[in-house]
C-alpha cells in the first residue's frame, strides 16, 4: 500500500513539473524577450538622442558664428532657433540658443520677443526635464522686462513662481 502512494505521488509530482515546465518555459521566454525588447529600446533611444546631440551641436556652431559676428542677422538666428525648436527642443544647445536669443531681444529692445523665447525657456526647463538654473535665469530676466514695461502683476507672479519653485 505504501509503495502504491509513493507512485501515485511521485507521478503526481511528474505531471505537475510536466505542467508547471510548459507554463514555466512560456513565462522565462516572455521575462527574456521583455528584457531583450528593453534593452534594445533604451541602446536605441540613447544612439537617436546621442545623433540628435551631434546634429544640434553643428546648429549651434552656425548660431555662435552669427551671434558672435559683428552685425548679427536676426533673421538667420530665428530661422537657426526654429530649426532647434523644431527637430532638437530637447537638447541643451536649445536652452541656450534661446536664452541667447532673448538677451539678445531685451538688448535691442525687443521686448516682446524676448519674453517670448524667456517664456519658451521656462516652458523647456520646467517639470520632468527641469534646469533650473535655466528656469531662474529666465524667470528673473523676464521679471526684469515686465517690470520695465509695467506690467507688475505679471512680473510678480514669475518672481513667485520661481520662488516657489526653490
Amino acid at each position: 500500500m505504501l509503495f502504491r502512494f509513493i507512485i501515485i505521488g511521485t507521478v503526481i509530482s511528474l505531471i505537475i513539473l510536466m505542467m508547471w515546465w510548459s507554463i514555466g518555459k512560456k513565462i522565462i521566454t516572455f521575462v527574456v524577450l521583455t528584457l531583450i525588447g528593453l534593452i534594445t529600446f533604451f541602446i536605441i533611444n540613447k544612439q537617436i538622442n546621442k545623433y540628435q546631440s551631434e546634429q544640434a551641436a553643428l546648429i549651434y556652431n552656425d548660431w555662435q558664428t552669427e551671434l558672435l559676428s559683428e552685425e548679427p542677422n536676426i533673421e538667420n538666428l530665428n530661422r537657426l532657433l526654429d530649426d532647434f525648436l523644431k527637430s532638437y527642443k530637447k537638447t541643451g544647445y536649445t536652452q541656450l540658443a534661446l536664452l541667447e536669443k532673448a538677451k539678445l531681444d531685451a538688448k535691442l529692445k525687443n521686448y516682446d520677443e524676448a519674453l517670448y523665447n524667456f517664456n519658451e525657456l521656462i516652458m523647456l526647463t520646467d517639470g520632468a526635464r527641469e534646469n533650473k538654473i535655466f528656469n531662474k535665469i529666465s524667470r528673473v530676466s523676464a521679471s526684469r522686462i515686465l517690470l520695465s514695461l509695467e506690467r507688475y502683476d505679471e512680473a510678480l507672479s514669475m518672481i513667485e513662481k520661481y520662488s516657489l519653485g526653490d
